[in-house]
C-alpha cells in the first residue's frame, strides 16, 4: 500500500527565480483527483542549506512516493538525482518517479543509471495521477508513457515515438499555486520586475534537427478564456500586470492567438506581456495586434545566416525574409530578441563573419544571445552525429551536457573548424551586447537582493 504522496523541487543552480509551474500543474491535476500530497520547495532554501532541509522533511517516511522532475542542463539533472537518491537512502520502500523533459529523452538511461523506479515521459498531468491509482490498488501500470524498471527492457522505448498528449489543457489550469508558498515567488517578481511566468500551449509544429521535444510531438493550446481568467487572478491576488508567456511557439496558433487578443478587447483586460515564437508565423497582422495590445518584446531563434545551414536543420525560412520580420517587430516599436547559434557541422568563419555583420546590421545588438551548438539526447542532430563526439558512454555525454551552462558553455565541436576559432566568435559577438548580460551571477545573490536572507 503506498503511503504519502511528496512532489519535490529541487532548486538547481539558476540565474534567475521562478514559479516552478511544471510541478503546479501536476499538483492540480493530483487535487482534481483527490490524490492528498505535499510540496517540499527547496528553492526558497538557500543552496547550502537545502539537503539538511530536506533530510529533515523525510526523516521517518516510509512506502512514500516521490515526484521530480529533471531538465537536462546547468547541473540540474545531477542535483536531482542526488536528493532522490536521499529518499532511497531513509527507506528502500519509498518510490522514485522522474518526469520532465529529460525524462522523456532518456528514460531507459535513467533507469540503468539511477535508482528510480518509474519514468513518466511527456505530459505528466493524467500519467503521474494513473500511477498513483495504480500503486494503491496494487496494479501493474499499463499507461501510454510510464515506463518502470521492471518493464524496461520489455518495452521498445523509441526516442521519436509519438507520445500522446492530453485532450484538454484547460482542465488542468489553472496551476495550483496555493500549494506553494507564493508570498516567496511575488515578492521576488515585484523587487525585480520580472514577468510572472504563464503556459498557454505546448508544443511547436516545427521540426528542428537540434531540438528536442518537451512534450511531445505536437501542439495543443488553453482557450483565451481560460489563459484570461489566470491573468485576471494574477492580477487580482498578486498585482502583477507583466506576463511573460513561455510557451515554445506562443504564435504558431493564430485561431488562438486572434481569439486570445479579441477577448482580452472585450473584457477590457490590460496587461503587458512578453512571447516567444518561431519568426516563420509573424506577419503583419499578428504584429498589429501584438503593438495594439502592448507586448514588450517577441523572441525567437534565428539560429544561422547561412541559407544551407537554415534549410538543412529543418528552418524552413531564408535570411533575407527573416530580416524583413525583425523590421516589421522593431517598426511597431516591439523588441526584437534573437538567438543564434554557433556551431553547426558545416559552419565556416565565413559564416561566424556573416553573423556578427547581420547583428550590427539589423539593430540586435543588446538584444541577442549567442550559444554553442550542443547536440541533445533524442534530437536527430545528436543521433546523425554522435559517431563524432567523444564519449565513453551515452550517460557519460548526458552528464556532460547536464553539467554544462546549457548552450553557453563549450560542450563539443561538430565543425571541422578549431574549438578556439568558435570561442573566438563567440566572445566578438557577445561584445556586442548579450541579452541579461549585466546580471549578476550566483543564486544566493538573488535571494539576498530580493530580501530572502
Amino acid at each position: 500500500m503506498t503511503g504519502d504522496i511528496y512532489l519535490v523541487n529541487v532548486g538547481n543552480p539558476t540565474r534567475w527565480i521562478a514559479v516552478p509551474f511544471g510541478l503546479a500543474f501536476i499538483s492540480r491535476a493530483l487535487q482534481i483527483n483527490e490524490i492528498d500530497h505535499q510540496i517540499i520547495d527547496l528553492l526558497q532554501v538557500l543552496p547550502d542549506e537545502r539537503e539538511e532541509t530536506f533530510r529533515n522533511e523525510i526523516r521517518g517516511v516510509r512506502n512514500a512516493v516521490f515526484g521530480f522532475g529533471l531538465i537536462l542542463g546547468n547541473g540540474s539533472v545531477a542535483e536531482t538525482l542526488r536528493f532522490a537518491a536521499m529518499v532511497k537512502q531513509e527507506s528502500p520502500s519509498n518510490i522514485v518517479v522522474l518526469g520532465g523533459p529529460a525524462a522523456t529523452a532518456i528514460p531507459k538511461l535513467l533507469l540503468d543509471n539511477t535508482d528510480c523506479d518509474y519514468v513518466v515521459r511527456g505530459e505528466g498531468e493524467e500519467r503521474f495521477c494513473e500511477l498513483i491509482e495504480c500503486l494503491r490498488n496494487g496494479s501493474t501500470p499499463d499507461f501510454d508513457g510510464i515506463i518502470s524498471r521492471e518493464n524496461v527492457e520489455n518495452q521498445k522505448i523509441k526516442r521519436h515515438t509519438k507520445i500522446k498528449k492530453l485532450k484538454s489543457l484547460d482542465t488542468y489550469s489553472p496551476p495550483a499555486y496555493d500549494s506553494f508558498n507564493m508570498d516567496f515567488y511575488v515578492e521576488y517578481l515585484q523587487k525585480s520586475e520580472r514577468c510572472f511566468d504563464l503556459v498557454a500551449s505546448r508544443g511547436c509544429w516545427g521540426n528542428c534537427d537540434f531540438c528536442f521535444k518537451f512534450v511531445g510531438n505536437g501542439y495543443h493550446s488553453r482557450t483565451a478564456d481560460d489563459i484570461l481568467d489566470e491573468v485576471e487572478m494574477i492580477k487580482s491576488r498578486w498585482g502583477i500586470d507583466r506576463i511573460a508567456f513561455t510557451d515554445e511557439n506562443f504564435l504558431q496558433n493564430r485561431t488562438m492567438f486572434f481569439d486570445l487578443m479579441d477577448r482580452m478587447e472585450k473584457r477590457g483586460i490590460d496587461f503587458r506581456f512578453r512571447c516567444m515564437s518561431r519568426i516563420d508565423n509573424i506577419d503583419e497582422d499578428i504584429v498589429r495586434h501584438l503593438k495594439e495590445k502592448d507586448c514588450i518584446s517577441v523572441s525567437f531563434g534565428i539560429e544561422s545566416v547561412n541559407n544551407e545551414t537554415l534549410f538543412r536543420a529543418g528552418k524552413r525560412i531564408r535570411v533575407e525574409d527573416i530580416e524583413t520580420k525583425i523590421h516589421m517587430i522593431q517598426n511597431a516599436g516591439i523588441e526584437a530578441r534573437a538567438s543564434f547559434i554557433l556551431g553547426f557541422p558545416d559552419d565556416t568563419e565565413a559564416d561566424f563573419k556573416a553573423m556578427y555583420n547581420f547583428i550590427k546590421r539589423n539593430g540586435l545588438a543588446g538584444h541577442c544571445t549567442v550559444n554553442f551548438l550542443t547536440p541533445l539526447p533524442a534530437t536527430r542532430l545528436y543521433d546523425g552525429h554522435k559517431h563524432k563526439i567523444d564519449m565513453t558512454s551515452e550517460w557519460d555525454y548526458a552528464m556532460r551536457v547536464d553539467a554544462a551552462s546549457l548552450f553557453r558553455d563549450f560542450v563539443v565541436n561538430l565543425t571541422d573548424l578549431p574549438d578556439e576559432i568558435l570561442m573566438h566568435y563567440r566572445r566578438e559577438i557577445k561584445k556586442l551586447g548579450q541579452i541579461d548580460e549585466v546580471r549578476p551571477e550566483g543564486f544566493e545573490h538573488y535571494l539576498k537582493a530580493a530580501g530572502f536572507e
